[in-house]
């Protein structure tokens, strides 16, 4: 799958745009936002022309813009397609080339909306999904072209020590920007399903504001801002999910240093009031404008007010810090006096009675000395990554591609542990544990972690209740695997017969 492909699908889902897509003039893949809207189904474009559902007066236009496309030339247009009503609708166009070597199109209806949050202003709604189609093929390819440039200077015989430094470093920033456009998206499906989840428990809100800022430091350094820190003591504890805390403060910071000019100053400053725990982020950068204030919060709205300062993003992390917070039953607000004047954002949380609980140990760097495991992924790039790592903590791995690959290595050796995806191509990760817990002992006993893509809600449920001893989601944290594997190995499994 071409990556800027398959994030463009997710956009186009999210967004309710059409989508279709393919490698030389004829289309081969339609999204189902496409197949509603024409009413024939993808087999049925397979065979047809996709330029038969374009108006005949707008075809030449529209020759010439996927032509541009294909050469690298970005413009939108305004064309009519033919609807399953056998209609014709305007909708705003834009061909894009990927460095994957595919294009895709994609459309969106001039006169609807489908953010429900600006649903009452449709000029504004049109101008906003106008200008989100015009941001994806940036976002979308600048981090892939970057990661395929440094990847070939990596290939270079006779590289640099400092360059080749150099280039791992850029690969594992494109791939950190790529895995977080493609969270919010994800996070945005969510929202809008209704299905944005978090896992709650008591969580000391100090530890997750200084981890913020230390994420942060590097950045407001590369950037020349000033970053003071006034967190107070004994803030206490809220019910909370860290991860999801630490994503909205970490926004919250982010957006702060990236909009304020150099030398700059952002300060975070975190105080108990009554039952409230209140945390402001507070920079005096380029600020909100009065009009755009109210509009802070909604989706892809940073593409409207600060496309002019140069900063990249889809605007949808505000949007995002305003669900997870309401899901802690918090309170998160805007506030600047214009352009120019910088901004204050603040969260409120519910504070909870709580003791200090003890900070887990960390795990040693032959933490898994001697273990036994077994890998089970169809991503060879996965496996070789996950031998090497889990191999320098002292693992003895041995790998597998595919479920049947992983049953052939289980007949002769029984392993200390199971790692498995649980997307594969045939026979999946649930079928392998299902089987290995019928299996006779030792083998029923082994225990194992599934892995997944797409972390949703159900996942970890699902994986436990098919017979696995844990679940982590991609990508994974090497140490967070490492602690996982290293309790469970520890912790004899009871039999199921």
């Amino acid at each position: 799958m071409d990556p800027e492909l398959e994030i463009a699908s997710q956009i186009a889902d999210v967004a309710d745009v059409t989508l279709w897509s393919g490698t030389t003039h004829r289309a081969d893949r339609f999204n189902d936002r496409w197949i509603s809207y024409t009413g024939a189904s993808a087999e049925e474009w397979s065979s047809r022309d996709w330029e038969t559902a374009v108006h005949a007066d707008d075809r030449a236009r529209c020759r010439i813009a996927w032509t541009s496309a294909r050469q690298h030339a970005v413009d939108d247009l305004d064309l009519r397609l033919l609807d399953r009503n056998g209609l014709y609708q305007w909708h705003r166009v834009r061909f894009v080339a990927t460095v994957g070597g595919r294009w895709f199109g994609i459309a969106r209806v001039r006169d609807v909306t489908s953010k429900r949050t600006i649903r009452d202003d449709p000029d504004r709604a049109s101008l906003l999904g106008d200008r989100f189609l015009a941001a994806i093929s940036h976002e979308l390819r600048a981090p892939i072209a970057a990661l395929l440039l440094w990847e070939r200077v990596l290939r270079e015989e006779d590289l640099a020590p400092e360059d080749r430094t150099r280039a791992l470093e850029a690969i594992h920033h494109s791939a950190l920007v790529q895995t977080r456009l493609v969270d919010d998206l994800v996070d945005v499906a969510r929202v809008s399903a209704g299905k944005l989840a978090v896992q709650l428990r008591p969580v000391e809100i100090a530890g997750i504001l200084e981890r913020c800022v230390e994420g942060v430091r590097p950045l407001a350094a590369l950037h020349r801002r000033h970053l003071e820190v006034r967190v107070g003591r004994d803030l206490g504890f809220v019910h909370g999910d860290a991860l999801r805390l630490a994503q909205v403060f970490q926004n919250l910071l982010t957006n702060a240093i990236k909009f304020t000019l150099e030398n700059g100053h952002v300060t975070l400053d975190a105080s108990r009031t009554g039952d409230e725990i209140v945390v402001d982020v507070i920079d005096d950068g380029r600020g909100i404008a009065a009009e755009f204030l109210p509009h802070v919060f909604e989706m892809f709205t940073q593409i409207d007010d600060r496309q002019a300062s140069g900063e990249s993003g889809l605007g949808l992390g505000l949007a995002i810090a305003r669900e997870l917070v309401a899901l802690h039953d918090g309170v998160i607000e805007a506030h600047s006096d214009g352009h120019g004047r910088g901004a204050l954002f603040r969260v409120r949380l519910p504070t909870i009675q709580q003791r200090l609980a003890p900070k887990p140990r960390l795990a040693s760097a032959r933490a898994l000395a001697d273990v036994s495991i077994l890998l089970v992924d169809d991503d060879p790039r996965v496996l070789s990554a996950l031998e090497l790592l889990l191999g320098r903590a002292g693992a003895h791995v041995q790998c597998a591609g595919s479920v049947a690959a992983a049953w052939t290595v289980l007949e002769h050796v029984v392993p200390d542990i199971i790692v498995s995806d649980i997307a594969m191509p045939g026979t999946d990760g649930h079928e392998l544990v299902r089987r290995l817990r019928a299996a006779a002992p030792p083998l029923q006993r082994v225990p194992a972690i599934a892995l997944t893509d797409h972390a949703a809600a159900g996942d970890a449920d699902r994986a436990l209740a098919e017979g696995f001893d844990g679940h982590l989601s991609k990508p994974i944290e090497i140490d967070v695997l490492v602690a996982s594997i290293s309790g469970l190995v520890r912790r004899p499994r009871p039999s199921t017969t």
